[in-house]
């Protein structure tokens, strides 16, 4: 039998704590069941001595043993763990049992009194938004920061206008007058406090720019093209670095057409002097220069008067000389008999040298002088031919030697160029023979290839087109057919049990055609075949209470492939009535993020890693909304600049912001005010951002690029759309596309004749990829031919008509017109371009024979403007050929090239940065440091960003930044110089390494 060995109990152990001004720190151990308490810190036994002990006893007898020490400033001073000094005691009991408690740091505390970056005095415009940056004193513990105005505490409230950033600056939103006074950045710990100088916040009122002043005077090169500039003032005081602080250009520059130079001798701009100290001006000299380019001329005056002192001495005030630039006339051009004449010249020369030896190989000696003043356009080399005989006797003495050396060395030469002129012209022969074969081959393939476009086979028996969509007899799980693999090259939002990769619906899709009109019969009756093919099995959705209720999926886990399909049922039903299910997308979602997008729309969505809280494997879709009730309401003026996204299920919660990318219309250079809206029901939209009026609390971020592209960073399921207007005064501008279609059809439904009627069918739409692949499927279902590219032009917010205009081209000097049309400009403008369509009847052009029949011609070639009649600049001039016979045989234009508007980068271009990179970046690019090469300069130079705000309330703001930079597509090459040229190249490097 084994003895009883009874544990001690410790009612107390040591804690962390600070040494604060060399005051000795307390260690106190309690335990019961104990016989002895000892100490160990810094891996040594502290001596007994050191030690004070005590006893105590409870009401019931138990006795408990109280050890404790003192820890001071010399023991730390001499300690070897850098991580602090850590001290623990451990208990002995009578009968051998041993307890150790846990571990205490202790360390120094401390505060420095010298803040690393004091806030500056700053000004700011009434309604903007202010930055008071603060970066506290070393100490330890890391200290606290708090703000004062006045003397008085800041209350700082994430929702409100104050906001603390990650970087301890101070974030204010919406500048109000009371805004304005002192403020004191606070920096405290258990070691002490300290403040920082006052810094003073001074605000605005923002009365903004006066009006463009005129432009100015085209200045440049006669009769060519020059510049001129215009000016206007920003009304706003100025800054404290005499900087405007308006928000805009204040000069502006343009293109223009100098006049020419008049015949009249002396410009308006030159005043004749009529002081009588001076003669009068002479006649201006003879413009000399380069023929055809600017030179210069001059003219000169005599002073009158000199000094009664000394009369060679004058005594006139002003300048006597005058020179002007000036159009040198061009030369007529001469026979080559005859040198050109040249200009008289200015130029300044050195003296002539002397006369060379004569030169053997032409008998002529020359000599040479230099240019010391500009412009010397006379000779700097002159030759002449060598007198007597002085090149005779040489060529007499040589004449023999030369005489037997040419013969033979004519020969040679002779025959070698034959020789290579000949394998010259042999290796021609073959290199075009070989361009011609390739060529002719490339052609043919080309050919064959037109017939891949939209065959006649794409249009079902109802008149559905099936355009490109494949078909599978699998139904068991239709959903795999829809959802999207992850389009990155190292993330992955595929799930670990299903690695199927979908691309478009498939179970019903005969039954999800999209017709011309969508409120049709015909397409109400689609919908509800859709609703019977797909049984809801969770959940209904009742559209009656204009409420959308999405399927809970946040709470539900993907045990299988089945219950995938469930919820994927219940997504299609929650989804808003007579949703056209080819321009939706559904991803598995899980920590890993996930990247989808609907094919050729240019619309896609981009989850970071570790955005979600969901383990398992779950679902997020995106979806394109074209019913006219489910979009935000447009007033007056007002103008849709991008597709209505819809992003769900609602009910999962992101951690991070998701980026989601569209394409939009506007002409940013233009005057617009521009309004993200924002809907969770797609019926009650609001507004939740303004571009260029963001503030602290805006919930979102807006950023365009250059190529018609807007990204979001947002953090709310729901439908987003883009609407802009003019600004008051102003005029905005959007980009429109027109795409042309040809139809040949059949009079005998119509009457009893059976004429062929040919029409041209002009649709204008937003200049967007979703907005053409809408157009394409409605054409090529109605079985209507494109015939060209789709061409792009700029309208004007002004009140003005769209005029369109075909003429049929008869031959190159006649024309006859076919089709004129006036559309008042918010056809345009405010409804719905993309359902805009023009139809012109081309005329049956025949030519009767001597056997009286006739003969359509195949050919056609139209003439098409669409212009505003007051702005001409941006009309749209266009000649359109069609070859109808190739046309109807090819099935029409290949669309292939213009589905894509965006170029498709390589995997390489777009490589992804793994988890660990990422997180280094962050590492090193999120704290601030006083060069200013930190997340802030990383922003500004990669992406163009200059609204940091946003960014600066995240906890990380560079890994907001590199999943923005991921939803762009950015090259991580060029990510690499600019982390190079900002002098980060330690950041480069952790990118290089991986």
């Amino acid at each position: 039998m084994q003895p009883f060995v009874e544990q001690p109990q410790f009612l107390l152990e040591p804690k962390s704590s600070f040494i604060i001004e060399n005051r000795p720190v307390k260690l106190e151990c309690k335990a019961i069941r104990t016989r002895q308490i000892f100490f160990n810190c810094d891996n040594k036994w502290v001596p007994e001595h050191e030690h004070t002990k005590s006893t105590e006893t409870n009401d019931k007898g138990v006795i408990t043993i109280i050890t404790s020490i003192d820890i001071t400033t010399e023991q730390l001073d001499s300690q070897l763990d850098s991580n602090g000094y850590k001290c623990f005691c451990q208990a002995w009991s009578a009968t051998g049992g041993t307890l150790k408690s846990r571990t205490a740091t202790i360390e120094i505390a401390y505060l420095d009194k010298i803040f690393e970056w004091e806030p500056l005095r700053t000004d700011s415009v009434i309604s903007k938004s202010a930055e008071l940056r603060c970066r506290p004193p070393s100490g330890n513990p890391y200290p606290k920061i708090t703000w004062l105005k006045d003397g008085q505490p800041v209350e700082i409230n994430r929702n409100g206008r104050f906001i603390l950033s990650n970087e301890n600056s101070l974030l204010i939103a919406q500048i109000k007058q009371s805004d304005a006074g002192n403020y004191t950045c606070v920096a405290s710990n258990i070691a002490g406090t300290y403040s920082s100088e006052p810094a003073e916040l001074i605000v605005h009122d923002d009365r903004g720019w006066s009006e463009w002043q005129p432009f100015s005077e085209c200045k440049g090169i006669p009769c060519g093209i020059g510049r001129q500039r215009r000016l206007r003032t920003c009304l706003n005081p100025p800054t404290i670095t005499n900087r405007p602080s308006c928000d805009g250009d204040q000069i502006q520059e343009r293109e223009c057409q100098v006049a020419c130079p008049k015949d009249s001798q002396f410009p308006s701009d030159v005043i004749i002097s009529t002081d009588n100290t001076f003669s009068d001006w002479s006649s201006w000299t003879d413009c000399t220069g380069i023929s055809c380019k600017m030179g210069r001329q001059q003219r000169i005056r005599t002073c009158l008067k000199s000094s009664i002192i000394d009369k060679k001495q004058s005594i006139c005030n002003g300048e006597q000389i005058q020179e002007r630039d000036c159009l040198v006339p061009c030369s007529n051009k001469t026979s080559s008999l005859f040198p050109p004449v040249r200009p008289f010249t200015r130029g300044m020369y050195s003296n002539w040298t002397d006369w060379s030896n004569c030169r053997s190989f032409d008998c002529t000696s020359i000599r040479t002088r230099q240019c010391l003043q500009e412009p010397c356009l006379d000779y700097l080399v002159e030759s002449r031919p060598c007198k007597g005989n002085l090149c005779s006797n040489n060529n007499n003495n040589n004449s023999s030697t030369s005489l037997l050396l040419s013969s033979s060395a004519f020969n040679v030469i002779i025959y070698s160029s034959i020789g290579i002129g000949a394998l010259i012209f042999l290796l021609l022969t073959i290199s075009f023979i070989l361009i011609c074969w390739r060529r002719r081959q490339r052609i043919t393939t080309k050919k064959k290839g037109l017939s891949t476009c939209i065959t006649s086979n794409a249009v079902s028996s109802n008149g559905s087109s099936h355009l490109g969509v494949y078909h599978n007899d699998k139904t068991e799980y239709p959903f795999y057919y829809s959802i999207q693999q992850d389009t990155t090259s190292t993330r992955s939002c595929i799930s670990q049990n299903n690695s199927v990769s979908l691309t478009h619906f498939d179970s019903g899709l005969e039954k999800e055609k999209l017709l011309l009109l969508n409120e049709s019969p015909l397409n109400k009756q689609i919908y509800s075949n859709k609703l019977s093919h797909h049984p809801i099995t969770l959940s209904t959705t009742s559209y009656a209470s204009n409420h959308i209720k999405y399927p809970s999926l946040a709470s539900q886990s993907i045990l299988n492939e089945n219950h995938l399909n469930i919820i994927y049922e219940n997504i299609l039903q929650s989804l808003p009535a007579h949703t056209d299910l080819r321009y939706f997308a559904v991803s598995i979602l899980n920590n890993k993020g996930c990247r989808l997008e609907i094919p050729n729309t240019g619309v896609s969505l981009t989850i970071p890693e570790n955005a979600v809280l969901l383990d398992d494997d779950h679902l997020i879709f995106i979806a394109l909304i074209n019913i006219e009730n489910h979009m935000p309401m447009l007033n007056t003026g007002q103008t849709r600049v991008s597709p209505v996204i819809l992003i769900g299920p609602s009910e999962i919660t992101l951690l991070k912001p998701a980026v989601l990318t569209f394409e939009h219309t506007a002409v940013l250079e233009s005057s617009w005010k521009l309004n993200l809206m924002f809907s969770d029901d797609v019926f009650n939209w609001k507004s939740v951002l303004t571009y260029g009026q963001e503030n602290i609390s805006t919930p979102v971020y807006l950023q365009f690029n250059n190529q018609q592209q807007a990204f979001i960073l947002f953090e709310s399921m729901g439908a987003y759309a883009l609407i802009g207007e003019s600004i008051l005064n102003h005029h905005a501008s959007k980009y429109i596309q027109m795409v042309p279609f040809f139809n040949r059809s059949s009079s005998s439904e119509i009457n009893s004749s059976n004429e062929i009627i040919s029409t041209l069918r002009l649709r204008f739409l937003d200049a967007t990829s979703d907005a053409l692949e809408r157009c394409l499927t409605e054409e090529f279902s109605l079985q209507n031919y494109l015939c060209d590219t789709p061409k792009q032009f700029i309208i004007h917010d002004y009140e003005d008509q769209i005029c369109i205009n075909v003429d049929l081209e008869l031959s190159s000097t006649s024309r006859i017109n076919i089709g004129y049309k006036e559309v008042p400009l918010k056809i345009f403008w405010s409804t719905r371009i993309d359902r805009s369509c023009f139809i012109f009847i081309i005329p049956n052009l025949q030519m009767n024979n001597e056997h009286l029949t006739t003969t359509s011609i195949d050919h056609l070639a139209m003439h098409i403007d669409v212009y505003q009649p007051t702005i001409l600049d941006s009309a749209l001039h266009t000649r359109l050929c069609v070859n109808t016979l190739s046309l109807l045989q090819n099935s029409g234009f290949n669309t292939s090239s213009i589905r894509h508007r965006q170029p498709i980068k390589s995997s390489k271009e777009t490589a992804r940065l793994p988890l660990i990179v990422r997180q280094k970046l962050c590492k090193i690019l999120d704290p601030p440091n006083s060069i200013g090469n930190d997340w802030r300069m990383f922003a500004n130079n990669l992406l163009g960003i200059n609204y940091l705000q946003y960014f600066a309330t995240k906890t990380s703001p560079t890994e907001h930044l590199l999943t923005l930079w991921e939803a762009r597509q950015e090259s991580l090459v060029n990510m690499i110089n600019v982390l190079n040229q900002i002098g980060r190249s330690d950041a480069a490097s952790i990118i290089l390494q991986h």
